[in-house]
């Protein structure tokens, strides 16, 4: 518990405080211009569905692109030289194993109140504003989903940082999500979009639902593999 807290006071400064909250209000703004609150009542109810389905999709969206960038951020800014070095401080009292596990999990879950609290903008923007309609099962799993490829990401970015050196290396990262989207978006080649998800996995938009390539099971095994692959990465930099 004690190294929990000492990778949150290093981890979470001023900076690390104020992108949070500024996500945080820009995820706000952008919800409510999808969700046009000053369209008439009647035409509001005759496009009920529509206006559902067109705000799920885009926030949906929305929210899965900007938790990816912030994780990524998060979990390769944790592990640059400069917000790394209190290590020195616990040699001989901590491992490396559990030092780097630790603060692997002391950034997922301030990932994941991030995600939660976009979450619950979702439903209290829904229900503000489309009386009729009901949450289903469908869509928290869909943030749960979110949630696991925002930490796979990050876990890239270690693989990625800690090599370089360079808080510049995140552009790879970005680089292959955004590649990643385009290919699934314009449906480029299947079997490339089939190779590309195996290794980044991502969501794609199908009859009102969103689905994975491989499914749910797939996205534990990445994230297990890139973590083992992240420490391996971490114990032998220099």
């Amino acid at each position: 518990m004690k190294l929990y807290q000492l990778h949150k006071k290093y981890l979470f400064n001023t900076v690390t405080i104020f992108t949070t909250i500024g996500l945080l209000f820009i995820g706000i703004i952008f919800s409510f211009s999808l969700i046009h609150p000053f369209l008439n009542r009647t035409l509001r109810w005759m496009n009920r569905v529509y206006l559902s389905q067109n705000f799920e999709q885009a926030y949906f969206s929305f929210v899965k692109m900007i938790s990816i960038c912030f994780s990524s951020y998060l979990f390769g800014s944790a592990f640059t030289q400069n917000h790394d070095n209190y290590y020195l401080v616990l040699i001989g009292n901590v491992s490396k194993i559990k030092y780097f596990y630790t603060k692997i999990v002391a950034i997922a879950l301030q990932i994941l109140e991030v995600i939660s609290v976009l979450f619950l903008n979702y439903i209290l923007i829904q229900y503000s504003f489309n009386q009729w309609y009901i949450i289903s099962g469908d869509i928290f799993l869909s943030f749960v989903v979110v949630y696991l490829l925002s930490i796979i990401y990050g876990l890239l970015s270690i693989i990625v940082i800690c090599p370089t050196h360079s808080i510049y290396s995140l552009i790879i990262i970005f680089g292959i999500y955004l590649t990643t989207e385009i290919i699934v978006d314009y449906d480029v080649n299947t079997k490339f979009i089939k190779c590309m998800a195996l290794f980044f996995p991502t969501t794609y938009y199908k009859n009102q639902k969103f689905f994975l390539e491989y499914g749910y099971f797939q996205l534990l095994i990445i994230l297990i593999l890139y973590s083992f692959i992240g420490y391996l990465v971490y114990r032998n930099k220099e």
